[in-house]
């Protein structure tokens, strides 16, 4: 792979019109999964982005922000929410297993699934000694 990054344009230019023409080598050279993180320190107003998508599945992890709504109470209150996008190719993936996939993904990260108590502490700590 390294000798094609070297390789005149012409060539990767080519090179890239056949794998987007072969699924077989865009997943080789490109794998099936794209992530792209939008996160910056400070910044906390929602974001959500479009991926561009050669994947099967792509995630956009936008910011964390927080916002107004209803509780199980009916009464209104501010929590954090995480603005995340996604893009699928539906000539692989159907919707309805994507969109199982999506419920999955969002209880796994309400839960906090994964994450022990040490690290939820050292993610605290970390965050409370950086300057605002």
């Amino acid at each position: 792979r390294q000798g094609l990054t070297r390789a005149p344009t012409f060539i990767r230019r080519l090179m890239a019109w056949k794998m987007a023409r072969n699924p077989f080598l865009l997943r080789k050279f490109h794998g099936t999964l794209g992530l792209t993180s939008l996160q910056a320190q400070g910044f906390n107003r929602p974001l959500f982005a479009i991926a561009p998508n050669i994947f099967t599945l792509t995630l956009a992890v936008g910011t964390i922000t927080e916002r107004v709504g209803k509780n199980a109470a009916g009464l209104y209150e501010s929590r954090k929410i995480l603005c995340m996008t996604a893009g699928a190719d539906h000539m692989v993936i159907d919707g309805a297993p994507l969109a199982r996939f999506a419920q999955c993904l969002i209880e796994l990260i309400e839960s906090a699934a994964g994450l022990d108590e040490q690290f939820v502490e050292q993610s605290m700590a970390l965050k409370n000694s950086q300057p605002s």
